[in-house]
This record gives structure tokens, C-alpha cells and sequence, in this order.
């Protein structure tokens, strides 16, 4: 019943939430709640909310994942820069070392963090740091079935170090690559996986190049009826709704301009504003005020 509420009455969703958490609740559906809810925030951009529930310690179970929501909704230009630089310094305390790539060879989400520090830094903080984030990537062990993502963990990286040296025609066929190399497209992936970021970012970058066609079916498949994955969905409803809008089908451009508004109405104006604005001001445009 959440996951339905959540795509159309974000705010009904979360009064259901408010049912699953009350005291009386066994454990483990309070946790369940408490979890869906903090999805659904850093979907709306209720990120300050998050923040603070993370520093109350209720989060401690689901620490790790909830800090990397923070980054991945900066990477996607849906969330704060500062709050995801102290996420990320909270993941890897410190600059990278042989230290860091040590603990990192231990634990099994080691090359995705690392790829989420040079991911990060590659697109919004110190491309330095970024190389050195991806040599401890190339260095952290793989198995035998983590060839592909690994090479598309690496060449992501480079195709944003590319974007950030102006250099577009190489971060594009970086982009593709990256994305034809991970090993499995799912439709039911959390948003703190590394390929719903490369999905999102390849769909940016053929849409900025008028290749529309091809960025179109990248945006659907972020959407429902295939999936529903938080602030990927709302920023993929409002690149539909232009593209719908630009096809002169009011129609469904309402319905895309809609799905995004309805998520972002409650949320942190630094957050969501400029985007909500775009969503509400198209919606002026079709005919749906």
C-alpha cells in the first residue's frame, strides 16, 4: 500500500507511515517504516529532517546507506552539497591512504564506496582527489563476477573528470560505456547503487546533446510503472514532462509534471526550489495550474 501511495499521494503515503512506527508496532515494522521514510524524505528533499534523525542515533542499523543518500542525491543535483561532503567524510574518514584502502579491501561494499568518493569529487570537489580515489578503486580485490562493474565503476569516474574538463564528446562515450558495462539493469534497485546514477547522468548528458530519442526510454525506465526510485523518479518525471510538452501532448506532459510536483511540494526550498518551480511552471503551461 506504501509503495503505491508513495508514487501518487506522497503525503497520504506518510501518514501510513505514521501508523507503522507507533510504539505498539513490533520492531522490526517500526524499522521497516522508519526506513521507507527516510526514503521518501530524501525523495521530497526533506534532507534536513534526515540530517537530524541521523545525528539522534535512530538510524544507527542503516547509518552507512542513509549517509550515501545524501551523496548520491548531490550527484543527481538533488540534494546539499554540504550535507553530502559531511556524509562522505563520515563513509571514509580521512583523505586516501594506505590506511583507507586497507579497511576497504575487508568489507564487501569497499569498491562502491570508493566509487562514491571519486564519483563525488570528480563531479563537485577536487578532481586530485578523485584520481586518487579511483587508483584505491583499482586496487581494492575483485572477484571473479566483478570485472564488468568494476570497469564501469572506473570508467564513470573518468567520464565525469572528462565532464568537468569541458571535454563533452569523451564524458558521453564515457557515459554509454560505463553504463553497458555494468553487468545487470534492475528494476528494483535502491538509489544508492552506482547504476541508477550512471542511468540517470547518461540520460542528462543525451538529452543535453538533443539525442532525446535515446534519453527518453533511460527516464521512463526511472519512472512507474517500471520503478519507483526517489529523487531519480521526480527528476525523471520532470525531464518527460518537457520532452512530452515539446511534443505538444499536454496530456502526458501533466501527468510527468504532476508526479514530480506532488513529491517536491513539501520539500527544503535550497533543496527542490528551482526544480519545483520548473514542474509547477509547466504545469501553468499545459493548462494544469
Amino acid at each position: 500500500a506504501f509503495r503505491t501511495l508513495r508514487t501518487t499521494r506522497p503525503q497520504l503515503a506518510e501518514r501510513l507511515l505514521d501508523e507503522l512506527t507507533v510504539d505498539s508496532m513490533p520492531t522490526l515494522v517500526q524499522r521497516i517504516g522508519m526506513g521507507a521514510r527516510v526514503q521518501l524524505w530524501f525523495a521530497e528533499g526533506r534532507l534536513r529532517q534526515n540530517d537530524s534523525i541521523l545525528a539522534s542515533g535512530a538510524l544507527q542499523p542503516i547509518e552507512g546507506a542513509v549517509r550515501r543518500f545524501f551523496v548520491m542525491g548531490a550527484l543527481a543535483g538533488a540534494g546539499d552539497t554540504s550535507l553530502a561532503t559531511r556524509a562522505l567524510r563520515a563513509l571514509l574518514p580521512g583523505s586516501p591512504s594506505a590506511d583507507v584502502q586497507a579497511r576497504l579491501d575487508t568489507i564487501p561494499a569497499g569498491a562502491t564506496l570508493a566509487w562514491t568518493a571519486a564519483a563525488y569529487q570528480a563531479t563537485l570537489g577536487d578532481t586530485t582527489l578523485a584520481r586518487r580515489w579511483l587508483r584505491i578503486l583499482d586496487r581494492i580485490p575483485t572477484g571473479p563476477d566483478d570485472n564488468e562493474e568494476r570497469a564501469a565503476l572506473r570508467t564513470d569516474v573518468e567520464s565525469r573528470l572528462a565532464a568537468r574538463a569541458g571535454h563533452e564528446a569523451q564524458s558521453l562515450t564515457g557515459a554509454r560505456q560505463a553504463y553497458e558495462d555494468w553487468g545487470g539493469h534492475s528494476s528494483y534497485s535502491l538509489e544508492i547503487v552506482p547504476e541508477l546514477a550512471m542511468r540517470w547522468r547518461l540520460a542528462e548528458l543525451l538529452r543535453s546533446r538533443g539525442l532525446v530519442g535515446e534519453a527518453e526510454p533511460l527516464y521512463r525506465s526511472l519512472c512507474p510503472p517500471y520503478t519507483w526510485v526517489g529523487f531519480y523518479t521526480a527528476l525523471s518525471g520532470l525531464a518527460l514532462g518537457e520532452i512530452e510538452e515539446g511534443r505538444r501532448h499536454p496530456t502526458e506532459a501533466a501527468h510527468y509534471y504532476r508526479m514530480a510536483a506532488r513529491l517536491w511540494e513539501r520539500g527544503e526550498p535550497g533543496v527542490v526550489g528551482p526544480w519545483l518551480a520548473r514542474a509547477e511552471e509547466g504545469l501553468r503551461r499545459v493548462g494544469e495550474s
